[in-house]
């Protein structure tokens, strides 16, 4: 599992503080090692598309299937997204519920309803 610590997220309309990458000796005791984290979004220049991410971890690890973990809530304004055409090309996306969001049927049959029928 590779966490990636968010750049500039191009839809924050806020300021959004500096990643820590968890690279310093004094979190390297509580990651096992089949975790990592990797510096794609910190390290690139402008603003972080999450369509820019998928392109460059599988350009690191070409033979990799990606799995993108994010918030239920986030994952609802997909379609938003910069893009998002490509994107379930490049990954496979997972929806976990966040405190302050309820995640009900409703959520997803309306996001799914709103997919184009050729994905």
């Amino acid at each position: 599992m590779v966490f990636v610590p968010s750049g500039q997220p191009w839809q924050k309309g806020r300021h959004v503080s500096a990643a820590r990458t968890g690279t310093d000796d004094s979190d390297r005791h509580h990651v096992e090692s089949r975790f990592s984290v990797s510096r794609v979004d910190v390290d690139r220049a402008g603003p972080t598309y999450t369509r820019d991410t998928l392109r460059d971890l599988h350009a690191l690890n070409p033979d990799s299937e990606l799995y993108f973990i994010t918030g239920a809530d986030a994952l609802a304004s997909i379609l938003s997204w910069q893009g998002w055409e490509e994107l379930f090309e490049l990954a496979r996306f997972i929806g976990v519920s966040r405190p302050g969001y309820e995640l009900r049927q409703e959520h997803i049959t309306g996001v799914l309803g709103e997919l184009p029928k050729t994905l």
